[in-house]
């Protein structure tokens, strides 16, 4: 895969293959391009040149298939601010087509954010935004799961919740975060 943006290229025939159970830790300063390789991942890039292809039992994945089995959270929590943190993770559920919002719920308890799921999104703090947008890439139990940043706005408490919730996760995981001390126990 090759990808610029304008005169600036950020990979020249970058190469290689994530199989089943890996949990994979891309640190780096800001601006090396950990962002955009997992939007080439996700799929909400195309590159330049080459392609990103995901396979199960040896067969392309088709692209709306890959997108309802991908859990992801970038910096921006493209969440509905009018809407409460509930509302938000209900219509984020419907969309992967997912019946049951128990393990939601079991997000929510973890990160100590039951007491304000009826909150809108727009009147919480960056941190509480920051663990509902956590809750909704990974309540689906997505077998493909990216987060872009995820201890941003987080205290040590809650770092060490989600350090210890992503090791047993069973699918493939891709963390891009700058926060070395944090990604070296996962």
């Amino acid at each position: 895969v090759s990808f610029a943006y304008s005169a600036y290229t950020v990979f020249q025939n970058l190469n290689f293959e994530i199989t089943q159970g890996q949990k994979i830790a891309l640190v780096a300063p800001n601006g090396a391009g950990k962002t955009t390789l997992l939007h080439l991942l996700s799929k909400m890039l195309v590159p330049d040149q080459g392609k990103v292809s995901v396979y199960k039992d040896q067969k392309i994945i088709e692209k709306r298939k890959y997108f309802s089995d991908l859990g992801i959270a970038l910096p921006h929590p493209y969440m509905l601010m009018d809407y409460t943190i509930e509302e938000n993770l209900i219509l984020h559920q419907q969309f992967h087509q997912n019946p049951e919002f128990k393990h939601a719920a079991e997000l929510a308890k973890l990160f100590s954010m039951t007491h304000i799921m009826n909150r809108k999104c727009g009147n919480l703090s960056f941190g509480e935004l920051r663990k509902a947008t956590l809750i909704k890439a990974l309540m689906n139990h997505a077998p493909y799961v990216m987060l872009d940043e995820p201890t941003n706005g987080l205290d040590d408490r809650a770092k060490d919740l989600l350090l210890e919730y992503l090791k047993t996760l069973d699918g493939i995981l891709i963390i891009a975060t700058h926060d070395r001390s944090w990604a070296v126990d996962l």
